[in-house]
């Protein structure tokens, strides 16, 4: 039921549902079990962070910031967005929390293939934070493993967020990101995994936009929608939260993510 409602996009009721487990288990002393739901706290906590009020107003500062009118986009976030930013900054908080305490049982317990997936997803949250280059350190952790595995949509899932964190870092540095997102697009394909293969898509929008190759940027973007769409998730919520994606990883700090 947890799992249903974070994938219809009830974050809230996922959440309770989540910590319902987590306690349960933990009453049980399943131990082993634990990280599970204490890490999918830690995603909804993260998807849930940034408030609609907020992220509206992102993509206004956003889009003064492409008509490169900085000074008053610079203006509109310090008297808008800003007074929004320890709230956000406390939902990040809390889902990183949540992340380190599933590290350290995944390290209690010694399951390293848990300890990857938990990194993988500590890894969002400190991107989110800004923080891209502590983040790269978790991705490479999970990428190492995956690899050990032979876990190829684990493999596709760092690909990806490593092209992100290349592009966070430092967007001219879009040949490494690149590398990650061919790395990504073409294993979702390859294993038909076509919800993700759509979100890889995407990442080429946002990359050829730092090369200056704007037509192709936007050309990418609608062929990412169109994915969405074959796939039966493209909806009015998915178009904004997408145009808002697009904006952050374009003209923004490059720190937000679905």
């Amino acid at each position: 039921m947890a799992f249903y409602r974070m994938t219809s996009g009830n974050l809230d009721e996922a959440s309770w549902l989540f910590e319902a487990v987590f306690k349960l288990r933990e009453k049980e002393h399943i131990v082993i079990s634990l990280v599970n739901p204490l890490g999918h706290q830690g995603i909804v906590s993260r998807k849930r962070a940034a408030s609609q009020k907020y992220l509206i107003r992102l993509l206004v500062t956003n889009f003064l910031r492409f008509l490169r009118l900085d000074y008053i986009a610079r203006l509109f976030f310090d008297k808008f967005c800003e007074p929004l930013m320890a709230e956000l900054n406390e939902n990040y908080s809390k889902a990183e929390s949540l992340f380190n305490q599933a590290y350290a049982l995944s390290d209690t317990i010694g399951d390293e293939n848990v300890k990857s997936w938990v990194s993988h997803h500590l890894a969002w949250v400190l991107i989110n934070k800004g923080q891209a280059v502590s983040a790269q350190s978790y991705a490479l952790q999970a990428l190492e493993t995956y690899k050990k595995i032979g876990d190829r949509r684990g493999l596709s899932d760092c690909h990806e967020q490593l092209g992100r964190i290349c592009l966070a870092i430092d967007n001219k540095n879009t040949d490494t990101a690149g590398y990650h997102f061919s790395q990504s697009l073409n294993i979702r394909n390859e294993i038909e995994n076509l919800h993700g293969a759509a979100s890889a898509t995407l990442n080429f929008s946002f990359l050829y936009w730092h090369t200056g190759n704007y037509l192709k940027s936007v050309r990418f973007l609608l062929k990412g929608m169109k994915k969405y769409r074959d796939v039966g998730l493209l909806n009015p919520k998915r178009i904004f939260a997408i145009t808002i994606l697009f904006s952050v990883w374009t003209v923004g700090k490059r720190d937000w993510t679905l």
